[in-house]
């Protein structure tokens, strides 16, 4: 009874550890100027872009992270290419992935 106890324990703890990966969704953006997030530059190029949620978001060039921001998820009416809005410095506003737009807070 002990072992089935612990072999349980041990099956659901794996299953909400690989859920929270599964949460995460990850799209491709490409920053066609530099790009200022955090303070972190990005030079132009492609990159890996992880939403953990509705609150952060996380930029990979190839498996390297490079920045991790609050963002707020909303929802758009409908379908966009992805997109990237910046200001005149390169900090980045705002990146509109088909049907959500990622806001960035600004601290």
């Amino acid at each position: 009874m002990k072992k089935l106890a612990i072999t349980t324990l041990v099956i659901f703890v794996a299953c909400a550890l690989s859920s929270g990966v599964a949460l995460a969704k990850s799209h491709k953006v490409e920053f066609l100027n530099k790009a200022v997030i955090n303070g972190v530059e990005l030079s132009p190029g492609k990159y890996k872009l992880e939403l953990n949620g509705d609150s952060t978001v996380e930029i990979y060039r190839g498996k390297e992270l490079l920045v991790t921001a609050k963002v707020e998820v909303l929802p758009l009416g409908k379908a966009y290419p992805n997109s990237v809005s910046q200001k005149s410095d390169g900090r980045v506003t705002e990146i509109r992935l088909k049907k959500e737009r990622v806001v960035f807070n600004e601290s």
